[in-house]
């Protein structure tokens, strides 16, 4: 790496304190010792990519993860619990937080990503079909007012 070796404590500590006090902490576990940066990566084609990066734990790492979820939107939604529970199941060689689990098992971006071109079509349909409403609407007022 071409990071000197003197700022990584810094950088460790502050990454424990995204996941004590900041964007990870709803899915820290403390005894685990996560340590970890949410992200959110612009999506200049539809919606953001979620993205986490972490280690555990902070005083002896024996895993690092790193999540990016197209489409997901910001990384602590998605991401971090991704990450934290795999974090927990390899070091722990199970899942405590079953509720955390069975919520990203449970959940799905299909609408963000596998069915917005279809959407996006549909609307696109939509509006052309309203706007020739409105020019036969328009065509039936003028001819009301002028030959009828």
């Amino acid at each position: 790496t071409l990071a000197k070796e003197k700022h990584f404590d810094v950088v460790h500590r502050g990454m424990a304190r995204v996941m004590s006090e900041g964007t990870g902490r709803w899915y820290n576990t403390p005894e685990l010792q996560i340590c970890g940066k949410t992200g959110t990566v612009q999506n200049p084609h539809g919606e953001d990519h979620a993205l986490f990066i972490g280690f555990a734990p902070m005083d002896n790492p024996q895993i690092a993860v790193a999540v990016a979820v197209e489409n997901a939107g910001f990384g602590a939604t998605w991401a971090g619990p991704i990450s934290t529970l795999m974090v927990e199941k390899y070091l722990n060689d199970e899942i405590t937080r079953t509720d955390l689990e069975d919520r990203m098992l449970a959940g799905s971006l299909a609408d963000n990503y596998v069915f917005k071109d279809q959407i996006e079509e549909k609307n696109k349909e939509k509006k052309n079909l309203e706007k020739q409403k409105l020019k036969m609407v328009n065509k039936e007022k003028v001819k009301e007012l002028f030959f009828f």
